[in-house]
């Protein structure tokens, strides 16, 4: 097994990917998702943070990938870090083979991502991703993931009467106070998760995230209360189609999230939106039961580490706190 980084290897093996290896990875990319990743998107998810991709390769060709992102998230309201996993994918004739083989192309590019993700600052090696319902089969079947959440199509009511109550504002990440409400609101989001995960909705990860994303175009708005001066919430929208806004995140005190909701209506209306809708977890759809209009599951799982300790994945089932911005692709 070769383990050069950076360069594709003659006969078959696992390898580190890197620059050099972009244009096989973007290839690939068109070839499963049949959408585009363009170099400057592929640069902004792994040209820093640590982020990384492992690619299975035969006679050359890049057939199967895994990349793995570094999170800060906390945990019950402790700081620590996951490792999520995005990219995964093979290529279609590869598909064709027994992939539940510990040998295949894909228990390759996964376990050399899997053996990256324990560390200083990933001690107990957490992991969590969105991967497909076959994915997610497979990994199961091979030991390396296990279900720790659901992911579920949330829709909103566009005629609710209490977004009355709200002022609702686009503003933009570059505006002076805008990155310290965000700072203070985040600091209020996390006590009221209790024994949760969340992931880290600091400023400086919303600035990366939303405002230098090289493939997206997100807005920004602030929700207030009309009688109080400063926003209870900041909401991101991003425009799926034509009239149809997906709510892709949020940062607040939990308490106000179901009115949150009503404000990304309101916002998604002020954007000409004919429909407004959330991915989330059970954790998140919970939180919106008096506000949401319909709910459908979807085959996406959330994924977990089943060798991250004992209890762990018993201990947090049901309790991420994720939406369309945790992940990789929304």
């Amino acid at each position: 097994m070769s383990e050069r980084c950076g360069s594709p290897i003659d006969q078959a093996g696992v390898a580190a990917i890197g620059v050099d290896n972009r244009s096989a990875v973007l290839h690939l990319f068109e070839a499963v998702f049949h959408s585009g990743m363009s170099e400057d998107w592929w640069n902004w998810k792994y040209g820093q943070n640590g982020n990384k991709g492992f690619g299975y390769w035969e006679a050359g060709e890049l057939v199967a990938h895994c990349g793995i992102f570094p999170r800060r998230i906390h945990l019950a309201g402790q700081p620590r870090v996951a490792w999520q996993l995005g990219d995964l994918m093979v290529a279609g004739a590869t598909r064709g083979r027994d992939l539940s083989r510990a040998r295949s192309p894909f228990a390759r590019v996964v376990r050399a991502a899997l053996e990256q993700l324990s560390g200083p600052d990933n001690p107990d090696a957490l992991a969590f991703g969105f991967p497909s319902d076959r994915a997610m089969r497979l990994g199961t079947r091979l030991g390396f993931f296990a279900t720790i959440d659901d992911w579920h199509d949330i829709e909103f009511d566009h005629a609710h009467p209490a977004r009355l109550a709200l002022h609702v504002r686009e503003v933009s990440m570059a505006s002076p106070q805008v990155p310290a409400q965000i700072a203070a609101l985040w600091g209020k989001m996390r006590p009221g998760l209790g024994e949760h995960l969340v992931g880290e909705r600091s400023a400086d990860y919303w600035i990366w995230r939303y405002a230098q994303h090289p493939g997206q175009t997100y807005r920004l708005f602030a929700v207030r209360r009309r009688w109080w001066p400063a926003p209870f919430a900041f909401v991101v929208l991003r425009e799926t189609e034509p009239g149809r806004w997906l709510w892709v995140d949020f940062v607040g005190a939990v308490s106000g999230f179901s009115l949150a909701a009503l404000g990304a209506v309101s916002a998604s209306r002020q954007l000409g939106g004919q429909s407004t809708f959330a991915f989330g977890t059970t954790t998140v759809l919970n939180a919106l039961a008096e506000v949401a209009c319909t709910n459908r599951p979807t085959e996406i799982r959330i994924m977990a580490n089943p060798a991250s300790g004992a209890g762990f994945v018993e201990r947090f089932a049901h309790r991420w706190w994720l939406m369309a911005g945790d992940t990789d692709y929304l």
